[in-house]
């Protein structure tokens, strides 16, 4: 199979995506992961990449380059959506009926580019906007008690009341982690550079594939600080119900820490990526900080792992995860 594969790379290569997908046409009707993989890659959209990726992914899960390319692809299209939002405030929304002009594909594979929905029609959709883009200031549904408004508050409240604090912490150089947990060293004191011989600057999402070098359990309510090297990654592990509502806190003071988000990643109970479960937001202006708000569907331990990447996440750090009222 590699053999029948390598003609289908050397085009992708050469940016031929044509000649790419006319080698896969044939190849379609048994596909593997991989060659769903390679298909996303020959995709003339992103919309259908990302199809193609999570048809990879249905058949191997572990298919790691698919699980990269899909998180990178699906941070992209969050970033237009969000974009697109400010510019189109729901308020001022278009109606239903009004749509973009439709993509036209030169001579494309329709089994490779079925069109998944797009950016602008979320946009073109009050309600779709509402659930995928701005889930933190939604209504919330009659059989809830708590608002959206009432979640901005907890995050805000919670970071408000650990402020103080930790910065004081900080400036006392008191890096310490504030309350316990078992820690366990995972691989010595070599920090990692590369992963499967890709460089980690090439890596996308680095924290779903570079193994914790500390892992700590953190109760509901508590806050951790330590501080992050690079090459190294931390993860912390919290106990959840099916069905519990949580946000995970993980903010930088250090100025050396500028590109937080693309090194902080959220792991469910079988340490699979749960970024489709949670709404990611940003904690203050910045690169800073963030929060991950999530709707859990198994029980468990569930996890937030932080990789410190020279000029991006490295220094002091805290780490706070809260249960959601119903």
């Amino acid at each position: 199979m590699n053999d029948e594969l390598q003609p289908i790379r050397d085009a992708l290569r050469d940016s031929d995506k044509q000649r790419a997908q006319e080698l896969l046409r044939p190849l379609l009707s048994n596909p593997t992961a991989e060659i769903w993989y390679l298909a996303a890659n020959a995709s003339t959209t992103r919309d259908k990449a990302i199809a193609n990726l999570k048809r990879a992914l249905a058949l191997d899960p572990w298919h790691t380059r698919s699980d990269r390319m899909l998180l990178k692809l699906s941070q992209e299209q969050r970033e237009q959506a969000n974009d697109l939002a400010r510019r189109n405030p729901p308020r001022k929304t278009r109606s239903a009926s009004t749509t973009t002009a439709p993509f036209v594909d030169d001579g494309s594979l329709a089994e490779l580019d079925m069109i998944a929905p797009s950016v602008d029609t979320l946009v073109g959709d009050a309600r779709a906007i509402d659930k995928a883009v701005l889930p933190t200031l939604k209504k919330a549904k009659p059989t809830r008690k708590r608002s959206g408004w009432g979640r901005l508050g907890c995050v805000f409240g919670i970071l408000l009341s650990l402020s103080s604090s930790l910065l004081v912490m900080n400036l006392l150089g008191l890096a310490k982690g504030v309350t316990g947990g078992v820690k366990v060293a995972l691989g010595g004191a070599t920090p990692v550079r590369e992963v499967a011989g890709i460089p980690i600057a090439e890596i996308t999402a680095p924290a779903l594939v570079v193994e914790p070098e500390k892992i700590e359990r953190i109760a509901f309510g508590a806050s951790i600080v330590d501080t992050l090297n690079d090459g190294y990654a931390h993860q912390y592990e919290f106990a959840v119900s099916a069905a519990q509502e949580v946000v995970v806190f993980v903010q930088f003071l250090s100025p050396m820490a500028t590109h937080v988000n693309e090194n902080v990643a959220i792991l469910d109970s079988s340490g699979r990526n749960a970024e489709a479960r949670c709404t990611r937001d940003a904690i203050v202006g910045g690169n800073t900080g963030l929060t991950f708000t999530c709707r859990v569907n198994d029980s468990g331990f569930w996890a937030v792992r932080i990789f410190g990447q020279e000029g991006q996440s490295v220094g002091v750090y805290f780490v706070s995860v809260n249960r959601l009222q119903s």
